[in-house]
């Protein structure tokens, strides 16, 4: 994961206990997933995919970040950080079919 990821997932966490930040950070988080899923959503139309299978690959997008944060997260343990950065590769290749 990217250090921007990374720092994207400090926020989260943080802003839960600062309703200040958290005001700011929902803002401009809200904005990052808006802006991932139209670029996402460009693709998909560009290589052919129509607009009935547009919540689909939204909902998959949804579901590729989450899952990467999650497993930066798991990382964290040494004992899980092999299998997280292992499952973390096979979601790339996902990305790349």
């Amino acid at each position: 994961m990217s250090p921007s990821g990374v720092a994207r997932i400090e926020l989260m966490l943080s802003s839960r206990s600062d309703p200040e930040l958290a005001d700011r950070f929902q803002e401009m988080d809200d904005m990052l997933d808006a802006t991932h899923k139209e670029r996402i959503w460009a693709l998909a139309q560009a290589i052919g995919i129509d607009e009935t299978h547009k919540e689909s690959v939204e909902a998959f997008t949804q579901l590729y970040a989450a899952s990467m944060r999650g497993l930066a997260i798991d990382a964290i343990r040494p004992k899980s950080r092999d299998g997280a950065i292992r499952a973390m590769e096979l979601l790339k290749q996902f990305q790349k079919t």
